[in-house]
């Protein structure tokens, strides 16, 4: 969802260590929310159908980036299909096609936004390929990557790409590097990488993969996160504080009070189902539950530096809502999709609830643009206006 703003040369860079400051600004983002107490999310715009025009019926739609022109550049990735829509949601053409020549994509891991439109990194062929804001196809470069996880490809405002890889070898040193993003100049040359740390996991450790996001049994899980001006943001789930460096060389600890949430039966009976259905299948102990809930899922900034921290709140039972497949145990409690917003400094902005099924794709300003399934499990594109409201 974000994009880094990060020099690069041909070197390995470095990332200042939280661990190691000794010098921490606490803000606590205890204050009145900026939005008010009672914000919503109002749909302003719905692209997809569940039965229709071919360019608006979407298998998998795997990511959206948006342009600085406000074109909506919607990834399928079951065609696989770059489709370009409107900022009013009309369908302007597909970008590219399936294939191997110039301008073609085997596979749609991640697109971002780009100085001269959007760019596109296909790991099927090994290459970012750029497009102009029409989806003209501009250039492109071969870059090696074996690792595919979530967010693997950011591009920042002076276009430089970032790929996440598996390992890199400095071209001078020789050291071998493990995960990492490799800093890539506009030229498609490989300056340098940026370390991705371990993350450190407490409890049940796998995720399931649902339509709002991934979904883990209360595991605590560390986090770094790169935001668009930069700098890294640290958290641990167990935590309510998320960490960043400050100019000065100083720590920016943004904390903020939370009551943990405890499972209820239900939802406790469920994720020890998925646990017994994954060590009999793995041969391996998960653990066990824990008592309580950490403060969050997760966390991500967007194109505004604001942190979007998915929290856990209280479950409710409904429909299943996982993909069907034989064998596996339901999945009927869930939690709804829940934000608290921060700004970069630590002013707290207020908590937003997304409708069910909804997966954050891209934010700014006070527009959000999300992935939505229908009832049948068919794909939308929306984009919501943030309407501030309560005392």
């Amino acid at each position: 969802m974000h994009r880094i703003l990060l020099a690069a040369s041909m070197v390995t860079l470095a990332l200042p260590s939280l661990l190691g400051a000794q010098d921490t600004l606490v803000v606590v983002a205890d204050g009145p929310p900026a939005w008010g107490s009672a914000p919503r999310l109002a749909e302003e715009l719905r692209i997809g159908v569940l039965d229709g025009a071919e360019e608006e019926v979407f298998g998998s739609v795997g990511a959206v980036a948006v342009t600085a022109g406000g074109t909506m550049v919607i990834a399928d990735i079951q065609v696989p299909v770059l489709r370009l829509f409107s900022p009013g949601g009309r369908y302007l053409g597909n970008a590219g096609r399936e294939g191997e020549g110039p301008g073609e994509y085997k596979s749609l891991l991640g697109v971002s936004p780009h100085p001269e439109g959007f760019a596109v990194w296909d790991p099927g062929n090994a290459r970012v390929s750029v497009f102009d804001e029409a989806g003209a196809f501009l250039r492109s470069f071969r870059v090696p990557s074996g690792l595919f996880p979530g967010d693997p490809f950011q591009v920042d405002t002076a276009g430089t790409f970032y790929v996440k890889s598996s390992g890199w070898t400095h071209p001078v040193t020789g050291a071998v590097s493990g995960n990492a993003w490799l800093v890539i100049d506009p030229q498609g040359e490989v300056r340098g990488a940026i370390p991705i740390p371990e993350p450190e996991a407490e409890g049940p450790n796998f995720q399931i993969s649902a339509r709002e996001g991934p979904l883990r049994p209360f595991t605590v899980r560390s986090y770094a996160v790169l935001s668009p001006h930069g700098y890294r943001v640290d958290g641990r789930s167990d935590v309510y504080a998320l960490q960043r460096p400050l100019d000065d060389g100083r720590v920016l600890s943004i904390e903020r009070p939370y009551t943990p949430v405890r499972p209820t039966r239900g939802e406790r009976d469920q994720w020890q189902r998925w646990i017994d259905f994954f060590e009999e299948r793995a041969g391996e102990r998960y653990g066990s539950l824990p008592d309580l809930k950490p403060a969050f899922h997760d966390f991500d900034v967007d194109d505004d530096g604001r942190i979007w921290v998915r929290r856990h709140v209280s479950a409710t039972e409904g429909p299943d809502g996982l993909h069907p497949a034989p064998g596996r145990p339901p999945f009927t409690w869930r939690e709804p999709t829940t934000f608290d917003v921060l700004e970069p400094d630590g002013r707290f902005l207020g908590t937003l609830t997304f409708p069910p099924e909804t997966r954050l794709q891209a934010s700014r300003g006070l527009h959000v643009w999300a992935t939505v399934a229908g009832e049948f499990g068919e794909s939308y594109v929306v984009r919501f206006r943030i309407e501030p409201g309560g005392s």
